[in-house]
């Protein structure tokens, strides 16, 4: 005969119970997400600056195949349609992708995978796009307007927009610029960095002295400078003129000064 007293009776979860079970998985959730949010950030940084140092490579290979030069940064509408695809085309980074009514080409290596898109970068379609996704762009990265200065390569010729001097170094010594606004070496000279939102529905291929918020485009109350340091501890990588590269703050963030001119005159205008 069958104890009745001893059957054990099956019953579910209570309210109550199933509502502690949750606020346990949403309280281990609230501790784990950010943790795992932060890890992914870092490695996009880790991942942009290992970008940064091939970019570097392939500059070193062209100033050796064309003396010393650094090719100017253009835009897409300009003959080399801007300063990476100069590099690009000697094929060190392999075959590039095609994008946009200009046909322009790109490479993977330009793309910041922490750039999470403007609808300033392509205003036609009023989406989120990268500007390394854009029509108009086709990299995450822009170079030192001090570079090229106002020499486009659309200015050719009579104009010499191919600077000379990657591994010479930076201008030393300048007769209308104190020392302390001038890189001391090639270390110093800030030379490629995380591209700024423009605010204008195109691609600007320059950046331009990014310590100083009124010289970022400023346009409808917006400036751009934020989508530029948007690593961890808004940050912005820095490629310098050595090679190497570093994650620094803006200014507004507690930052040292970042800019520094490497030459105070266009390539043409050797002294």
């Amino acid at each position: 005969m069958v104890d009745m007293r001893k059957l054990v009776v099956a019953r579910g979860f209570t309210l109550i119970e199933l509502l502690v079970v949750i606020g346990i998985i949403a309280m281990l959730l609230s501790l784990l997400v950010p943790g795992l949010r932060r890890a992914r950030d870092q490695a996009h940084g880790v991942q942009c600056q290992s970008n940064m140092r091939r970019m570097f490579d392939g500059f070193v290979m062209y100033a050796q195949a064309f003396d010393d030069r650094i090719p100017p940064y253009g835009n897409a509408q300009t003959p080399g349609r801007g300063w990476f695809r100069y590099l690009g085309r000697q094929g060190y980074w392999g075959e590039p992708k095609q994008n946009g009514p200009f046909s322009i080409d790109r490479w993977d290596l330009f793309r910041c995978p922490a750039e999470s898109g403007s609808s300033w970068a392509e205003q036609t379609t009023g989406q989120n796009v990268t500007y390394y996704d854009s029509k108009y762009m086709g990299s995450s990265y822009v170079m030192n307007f001090y570079v090229s200065w106002y020499e486009s390569d659309t200015h050719y010729p009579p104009y010499r927009p191919f600077r000379r001097g990657l591994m010479a170094g930076p201008e030393k010594v300048s007769a209308i610029y104190p020392p302390s606004y001038l890189a001391k070496d090639r270390a110093d000279a800030p030379f490629v960095m995380d591209i700024q939102d423009i605010g204008e529905g195109w691609g600007m291929y320059y950046f331009y002295e990014p310590d100083r918020i009124d010289h970022w485009y400023y346009v409808q109350g917006y400036t751009g400078y934020n989508y530029a340091f948007r690593h961890v501890n808004k940050t912005a990588n820095v490629l310098y003129m050595d090679g190497h590269v570093e994650a620094r703050k803006h200014v507004m963030h507690g930052g040292a000064p970042i800019q520094r001119l490497v030459w105070t005159y266009p390539p043409s205008q050797v002294p």
